[in-house]
């Protein structure tokens, strides 16, 4: 048997964030785990046209890998980068655009870590959306999936499903579309940044 990273030169993990018996949060009567799914799918749908990545997915149905599966799922596929895909929620519904959490250990001082992952990723997903491009949030410490990777990974809260105008763009298929499309440009981006290297 020969590892994925022994026959693929470019790996790359997208992730559907919740699922199953975990929706997520909500709005609208819309589950956040639909929407990151839908996210994933159409992602997918362009990255099936790339013939030089190999792409794994956490997920690409309603169910719940527990966060260990997912982080050890890309741990062991040696991949580049891992993505994943959730949305947003606060009390106050005012809150609103994209925020990108990332790990402040990962990979520090490398052409692409973490961090430069999660900021490629916020500028692209804000400039294809409209959304507030709000700020990187550094959660190594107490978030799993984040915590644990060993790789540059960038976790996307794609909008604020307790804000209307957030809300209506990310349950459209148009808004999913063009976040699916921003995640395309944000791996392009970072292959052509760790080719620099």
């Amino acid at each position: 048997l020969i590892r994925p990273h022994e026959k693929y030169e470019n790996i790359v993990v997208i992730d559907a964030g919740h699922g199953g018996r975990d929706p997520g949060t909500s709005g609208g009567g819309v589950s956040e785990a639909s929407v990151n799914l839908a996210v994933v799918r159409y992602v997918k749908e362009l990255l099936d046209q790339q013939e030089d990545w190999k792409i794994y997915y956490t997920r690409l149905t309603n169910i719940l890998p527990d966060l260990s599966t997912r982080v050890e799922f890309a741990n062991a596929l040696h991949a580049d980068m891992l993505i994943s895909v959730h949305c947003n929620y606060n009390p106050a519904k005012s809150m609103n655009g994209v925020e990108v959490l990332y790990s402040g250990v990962q990979g520090q001082g490398d052409l692409l870590n973490s961090k430069a992952l999660a900021n490629i990723c916020s500028d692209y997903v804000s400039e294809a959306t409209g959304l507030k491009e709000r700020k990187l949030v550094e959660r190594s410490s107490n978030l799993h999936i984040i915590k644990y990777c060993t790789m540059p990974m960038a976790l996307i809260e794609f909008g604020f499903m307790s804000n209307a105008s957030d809300l209506a763009l990310i349950t459209s298929e148009a808004g999913q579309r063009q976040c699916a499309e921003a995640i395309y440009r944000s791996i392009e981006s970072a292959y052509a940044r760790m080719d620099e290297n």
